[in-house]
């Protein structure tokens, strides 16, 4: 007897290259602050004089990056709420809410039962879990935001100073 399965899919493409594309924004953004609080490199320099400034190329792609993840969080936070193919996801909502629903992804998380039936894309834990990691990301954001706007202080950094100033 053969078994047929039919693919569904949960999550829609934007929805998967936004996930990787803010991954690899986080561990670059990682990579490159690490270099910028200690900067364990420089580049040979013989004669003396300022050339190389790898420490401004690693600043300059440090803010480059960190603007893609802005930009990208909030077209997903766009998506997640406007779009149709992010309605499974916006109804683990209602398994968040439901206590019946907890109670069996925490039986099955400490292996004494089976998987519950889900009206969402997320189980409770992914679903709080995803949240604090959306709220993260909105701090290391607006973190991020106010030191740019101290630094630069034309164009956009002179635009977002007075939003900035009080955090």
């Amino acid at each position: 007897m053969e078994t047929k399965y039919k693919a569904v899919v949960e999550f829609s493409k934007l929805t998967r290259i936004f996930h990787w594309i803010r991954a690899l924004a986080i561990f670059a953004l990682i990579a490159t602050g690490f270099y910028l609080a200690y900067p364990f490199l420089a580049p040979n320099n013989f004669t003396g004089e300022p050339t190389g400034f790898l420490y401004a190329s690693v600043r300059s792609w440090h803010l480059i990056i960190g603007f893609v993840l802005i930009a990208i969080t909030i077209f997903r936070f766009y998506l997640l709420f406007f779009t149709r193919e992010c309605a499974m996801e916006r109804r683990s909502v209602l398994d968040f809410f439901n206590p019946f629903v907890w109670f069996g992804i925490l039986k099955t998380y400490l292996l004494f039962g089976g998987h519950p039936h889900l009206k969402g894309t997320y189980n409770p834990l992914q679903f709080i879990t995803y949240l604090g990691v959306f709220f993260l990301i909105v701090a290391i954001s607006l973190s991020g935001l106010v030191l740019y706007a101290h630094v630069y202080h034309d164009g956009l950094g002179g635009m977002i100073a007075p939003l900035m100033k009080p955090l």
